[in-house]
């Protein structure tokens, strides 16, 4: 896993816990967790896809799209 990639998943996902009570902020780090895999999930279960806790193209596809909404 790119460590680069792995912070930029965390400001994403920390947008989301920003925005929506529903996510939990992560810690900005390059560590893909269980922290992180529990809140990859909790998105994915969010846009109706399989959770797997990984991050496909999909699924950082629409992390990217909702991340560059105003």
């Amino acid at each position: 896993t790119d460590n680069s990639l792995v912070y930029t998943l965390h400001i994403m996902l920390n947008l989301l816990a920003a925005r929506y009570k529903n996510f939990s902020p992560l810690p900005l780090q390059s560590l893909f967790d269980e922290s992180t895999e529990r809140e990859v999930r909790r998105f994915q279960r969010v846009i109706s896809r399989e959770e797997t806790g990984r991050v496909d193209k999909e699924t950082w596809n629409k992390l990217a799209e909702i991340y560059l909404l105003p």
